[in-house]
């Protein structure tokens, strides 16, 4: 993540994680600071800003009982 973004954004890029508990921890904290990493501040777990996760819903709910042979036919359902 770290070396695409500094070659492809430049070395005062932010970064944007969810803030899972997994990613908050003092280890991973630790990582990006040690790394002049910085970090966007955003609110913990939010779903009103998680909006693909209504666009998964929404997907599956209409793929409900289509099965397909393989990838190339579930991804024409899509």
């Amino acid at each position: 993540m770290r070396s695409y973004a500094r070659n492809s954004l430049g070395r005062g890029f932010i970064f944007q994680q969810d803030n899972d508990p997994k990613h908050r921890s003092k280890h991973i904290q630790n990582w990006f600071s040690r790394r002049h990493v910085n970090l966007l501040d955003w609110p913990s777990q939010s779903p009103d800003l998680i909006i693909i996760e209504g666009v998964w819903a929404e997907l599956e709910r209409r793929l409900v009982g289509r099965n397909a042979r393989d990838a190339d036919e579930k991804f024409s359902q899509i």
